[in-house]
This record gives C-alpha cells, sequence and structure tokens, in this order.
C-alpha cells in the first residue's frame, strides 16, 4: 500500500513519458552518438556531468522513476536501501529499487493506478527536473532540443538561422505523440542542424516500441 505521507507527483502520464523519452534519445543519438538511453526496459538519461534519471518499466501499469542532478544542493536525498522502509514503513511497492541500491537519489516516484507518487519528500527544484528530465513537459523539452543543438553547431563547422530555435511548443508536442514511430525526415525538421544524423536518431527512437508491452 501507499504511505500515508506519499504524495502525488506532477509527472505525465506513463506512457506521455516514455514517448517523449523516445525522442529526447532520438535528439541526443543524433547529436552526440554512442550514448544509448534504453537497456531492456530501463530508460537513462544522463547530462554527461554526473546528473542523470532513470526510469525502469515493468509494465503499463508499474514504473519507478529516479533522478539525481548534482547541483541541486537544496534537495533532500531520498533514502536507499533499508533506510528507506525504516524511514517510510508503510511505503512498499515490489518494484522500488532493491535493498543492495546504494545510488543516491534526489527524486523517487512510482507509477501505479495510473497516478505517480513519491515517496513524502520535497523532491527536485522546477529547474533541476527541466535539467535532468526534460521530458516532463514540452516546454522543457523545447528547451533542451535548443540548448542541445547549439551545442552541436559550437562543434561544427555548419551553421543554422539561430531564430529558427526554440522550436514552436506544438511542433515539439507533434513530434513527442509519434514517440518511437517518428521518422528520419519529422526528426531533421524537429532538429533543424543539416549535420545532425537524423536516420540514427530515429533508429534509436525505435528501440522504445515495446517498452509498454
Amino acid at each position: 500500500m501507499w504511505a500515508m505521507d506519499a504524495m502525488t507527483h506532477p509527472l505525465p502520464p506513463l506512457k506521455d513519458l516514455v514517448d517523449r523519452w523516445a525522442i529526447h534519445a532520438a535528439q541526443i543519438q543524433a547529436s552526440f552518438p554512442g550514448r544509448p538511453m534504453i537497456e531492456g526496459n530501463q530508460l537513462r538519461s544522463d547530462d554527461g556531468g554526473g546528473s542523470w534519471a532513470t526510469l525502469d518499466v515493468v509494465d503499463a501499469d508499474h514504473a519507478v522513476l529516479r533522478a539525481w542532478d548534482r547541483d541541486d544542493f537544496r534537495a533532500p536525498e531520498v533514502p536507499i536501501g533499508p533506510e528507506l522502509a525504516q524511514q517510510y514503513p508503510a511505503w512498499s511497492h515490489p518494484y522500488l529499487p532493491n535493498d543492495g541500491d546504494r545510488v543516491p537519489t534526489h527524486l523517487l516516484a512510482v507509477w501505479k493506478d495510473g497516478t505517480w507518487r513519491s515517496a513524502g519528500h520535497e523532491g527536485m527544484s522546477e529547474d533541476s527536473l527541466d535539467h535532468v528530465l526534460p521530458m516532463r513537459s514540452v516546454s522543457a523539452m523545447a528547451t533542451s532540443l535548443a540548448d542541445l543543438v547549439e551545442s552541436y553547431e559550437g562543434d561544427s563547422d555548419e551553421d543554422i538561422d539561430d531564430e529558427a530555435l526554440p522550436p514552436e511548443e506544438d511542433e515539439v508536442a507533434a513530434a513527442c505523440a509519434l514517440g518511437a514511430g517518428i521518422d528520419a525526415g519529422t526528426l531533421a525538421t524537429l532538429l533543424r542542424h543539416p549535420g545532425l544524423d537524423a536516420e540514427a536518431g530515429a533508429a534509436e527512437a525505435r528501440k522504445f516500441t515495446d517498452v509498454l508491452g
């Protein structure tokens, strides 16, 4: 059962989160290849500097989301391993990290009964969530895409019209709705930069096809 102090967390529904994760992974693979963001049913994201998020999907009705921002000093760490059970004795879920998991975590949320709930902690700041988990909103996805393309542009001889960034949120939302089904042409338009490998990005997105079964 849920702990009395568990709180509903304002995250998108699991399907939307997975679809957006597929698009985020496509963007990363198209610009900085070699950073796989899915292994089995574990989805991963990191900024290359120590901040990360993982989503362990059991099925369409059960998943566990964890995140950590190395720069969010104000966020309390979630108890882990045995400490989680000690601090929240009523908090139980068969898919929580096991007792041997000692990875520091700022956000721990469980998807069950169509709702995200967290273990009664304050969690991360809005800015940290946008940085570590841009998939939580279309607005954060658009900003993340603009940052990624501008970062790539700094390492490339090819230029783009900066006024094309960030893309309109409705365009990002339409791409996110495609999820794993996004094609290279649509992704190329979204990415804005001719030097990005949209084919590789679309191939990465397809790996998310069966995540929810």
